[in-house]
């Protein structure tokens, strides 16, 4: 399970993606980073690393949406998360009901 949120960076629409059970009181914990031919990885967090800055990029309507990294496109294929641009792309917001 992973959670968004925003990135310590100026510009817009960009977001850092980290374990929602990260006890923030210790420390930036990790973040999801996006590295050139590799694997999406786990990184300790670092205020501004352009690997682990995803930017949000509408992709259509209904709450469709893209997380675009430093060197690839957030996609499934098979069921499984890949960053190299191929597969599904486009993530969509849904309401969510516990």
């Amino acid at each position: 399970m992973m959670a968004i949120h925003p990135a310590a960076v100026a510009a817009k629409n960009r977001m850092v993606i980290k374990p929602p059970f990260w006890n923030e009181e210790v420390g930036g914990g990790y973040c999801v980073a996006d590295t050139a031919g590799a694997v999406l990885k786990l990184e300790n967090c670092q205020d501004g690393k352009a690997s682990q800055v995803w930017r949000v990029a509408l992709a259509g309507d209904s709450g469709l949406f893209e997380l675009h990294g430093a060197s690839g496109v957030i996609g499934v294929r098979n069921g499984r998360i890949t960053a190299s641009g191929d597969g599904d792309t486009g993530l969509q917001v849904l309401p969510y009901a516990p």
